[in-house]
């Protein structure tokens, strides 16, 4: 017997909003603007040069 908690409950849903289009684009949209305004948190934890980082811009 299995049991399925509030959790288990919902992601079927939720799985289900991985296959709107729009949904997947809006949130790759909101993933690289936060990376973006991030960017050097990022280089600093990836430890990517400074020459690197300072030949970045945003699209």
């Amino acid at each position: 017997m299995r049991l399925r908690g509030s959790a288990g409950s919902a992601a079927a849903p939720a799985s289900h909003l991985l296959f709107e289009l729009d949904f997947v684009h809006a949130l790759i949209e909101l993933g690289e603007h936060d990376a973006w305004r991030r960017k050097d948190e990022l280089i600093a934890f990836f430890g990517a040069s400074q020459m690197v980082g300072a030949s970045l811009a945003m699209p």
